[in-house]
């Protein structure tokens, strides 16, 4: 996860996740924070997609994902 945010430049490429395109960095800590969760460290998921967020506020699979944490 260090490393996806220390390279803010990928805040300038775009890709598309589920319809919606966001900037690389905030898809790349969505990715980190899904394999935290499915690893059992909820915590750095949490964190993940908390910086996902602060990256892009409007991305809404991050923010069904913490969602879908709340059931858990």
């Amino acid at each position: 996860m260090s490393r996806v945010l220390a390279d803010t430049s990928s805040l300038r490429q775009l890709v598309v996740v589920k319809g919606q395109t966001v900037p690389y960095y905030a898809a790349a800590l969505n990715v980190i924070g899904i394999s935290e969760i499915k690893q059992g460290n909820f915590g750095n998921g949490i964190k993940a997609f908390n910086a996902a967020l602060k990256a892009y506020p409007n991305f809404s699979a991050v923010k069904n994902n913490l969602n879908a944490m709340k059931g858990m």
